[in-house]
């Protein structure tokens, strides 16, 4: 559908592409994917001064306001460069969840992460790869004093190298009419017990398996009630499935772009005898249309 921006929207995408094209060149994210860390620091810090994290939640959370379309745009732009950044996962899911459970533990670790000083990352998926909290069989065994033990494993969890706390989601108990049976907790990714394997993947994006050993969760780092977290998770997953069609988009746009301008500046093609596999001739696009040669 045709959606018409306002000024200020328009204003945002144009400063958002320039941003992009200038600090990711395709080259610059090549060498990205090939290092450690998967994505550069530096342009992480500089959305952070931009206030790019910070969009999308509301000034009572730290945030600067605006909302999914203000997000699109710069989603649109970043895909347009596939400039590798850990936004979706730390600025929409993770703060999301982290604006949404509201208790202390929560407010102090949101704004780290609005700041762009902490890096917080959903651990969702596990090896069966479904969606929703039906999909969600890591045990979470909640002690007499609220702490949470989890033990099983992730997959698939994007910059876990560079995240400090992991949003991590547990089976607590089974499912009912009034909640998911998901817990979701803030885990510290140096925690005795957590340990990370990165996955290989064409892309080169920066994906870890997660398994946690025993692992101990204080009370305080317990997000929203237990046994109703993917009632927290739910409306921010569906923000950013949005954002992530709009970042596809965006790589869709220029794909197109580079094909139009490759099929526009081919050299003629060469004609060559099954016979021999060596050139007879040189011809142009008509000539190999009609079977005429020169």
């Amino acid at each position: 559908m045709d959606i018409d921006l306002e000024e200020h929207q328009v204003d945002l995408a144009d400063t958002a592409r320039r941003f992009f094209e200038s600090r990711s060149p395709i080259s610059a994210v090549r060498d990205w994917e090939a290092s450690e860390a998967g994505y550069a620091p530096e342009v992480w810090r500089e959305m952070a001064r931009l206030g790019w994290l910070r969009l999308g939640h509301p000034e009572s959370a730290g945030g600067v306001g605006g909302g999914v379309l203000e997000l699109s745009v710069i989603y649109q732009a970043m895909g347009r460069t596939l400039a590798p950044v850990p936004h979706l996962e730390s600025a929409v899911v993770s703060a999301g969840v982290l604006a949404a459970a509201g208790t202390a533990v929560a407010r102090e670790a949101l704004e780290q992460v609005l700041a762009g000083t902490t890096i917080v990352v959903p651990a969702l998926a596990e090896d069966d790869a479904g969606f929703g909290p039906d999909a969600i069989a890591l045990p979470g065994k909640l002690e007499a004093d609220g702490a949470l033990r989890l033990d099983g494993s992730k997959i698939l969890v994007g910059y876990a190298n560079s995240a400090r706390h992991l949003l991590v989601a547990a089976r607590t108990a089974g499912p009912s009419a009034a909640a998911s049976g998901i817990t979701l907790a803030l885990v510290d990714t140096a925690a005795a017990g957590v340990q990370l394997t990165r996955l290989p993947n064409l892309a080169g994006y920066p994906l870890y398996a997660t398994t946690f050993d025993s692992v101990t969760v204080d009370p305080q780092a317990v997000l929203g009630e237990a046994g109703a977290g993917w009632e927290l998770l739910a409306p921010v997953l569906d923000r950013a499935a949005v954002l992530r069609a709009a970042q596809i988009q965006g790589a869709a746009e220029r794909l197109l772009e580079l094909s139009v301008a490759y099929a526009g500046q081919r050299t003629p093609c060469t004609r060559v005898s099954p016979s021999s596999w060596t050139p007879t001739c040189s011809c142009s696009p008509g000539a190999a249309a009609t079977g005429n040669s020169t």
